[in-house]
């Protein structure tokens, strides 16, 4: 089913572990599994299908940040942006109206005012 990554290249479990458990089939095929391996799985119902490219490697609910690694590994181009780049770096992200930014303490957070 899988075979040994190639020299110099990441363990398929270090990148499933950096990209929380999403993969494309692109890189499932690189680390040793052909579309057949990845179709067995899929049809075991042990991992997930979304559109013709991301895998997740798991059948359960997916995480906000498993969501976020769908919505960009399923584009050509495509990155977190904003509010939800900031929260997938750990920041707490706050969106208040106009009227309250006077009042606030501000320290370590990204406060987003609206109009």
């Amino acid at each position: 089913m899988a075979r040994p990554a190639a020299f110099g290249r990441r363990p398929l479990a270090t990148v499933a572990e950096r990209q929380d458990g999403v993969l494309t089939r692109h890189q499932l095929r690189d680390h040793g599994y052909d579309e057949s391996a990845v179709r067995s799985q899929l049809i075991a119902r042990r991992w997930q299908r979304f559109g013709r490219k991301v895998i997740v490697l798991h059948n359960g609910a997916l995480t906000l940040r498993q969501r976020w690694w769908v919505a960009v590994l399923s584009q050509h181009r495509a990155a977190l942006a904003g509010a939800t780049a900031a929260t997938g770096q750990g920041l707490a992200v706050h969106l208040w109206p106009k009227r309250y930014w006077d009042d606030m303490e501000r320290q370590n957070d990204l406060v987003i005012v609206t109009g």
